[in-house]
């Protein structure tokens, strides 16, 4: 059985976060497509990352993820 991808844009995921009350603010693509989660040092083009911890921030110059929520 193959695992289902599901894919959404940038954009569909702010619109998303705002729905439950969020205000993200996209800088960048609103079209680009996110298919995954991962940390900032195991990302690949596709996925999106996150930094909550201010000790991995140098890893932001180095991470593939094609999008990245900052806290």
């Amino acid at each position: 059985m193959r695992a289902r991808i599901c894919v959404a844009t940038l954009g569909q995921m702010c619109d998303m976060l705002r729905e439950f009350g969020m205000n993200p603010v996209l800088e960048g693509d609103p079209h680009a497509e996110i298919a995954g989660v991962a940390t900032l040092d195991d990302a690949v083009v596709g996925q999106i990352s996150f930094l909550s911890n201010a000790k991995y921030e140098k890893q932001l110059a180095t991470t593939k993820a094609r999008a990245v929520v900052l806290k």
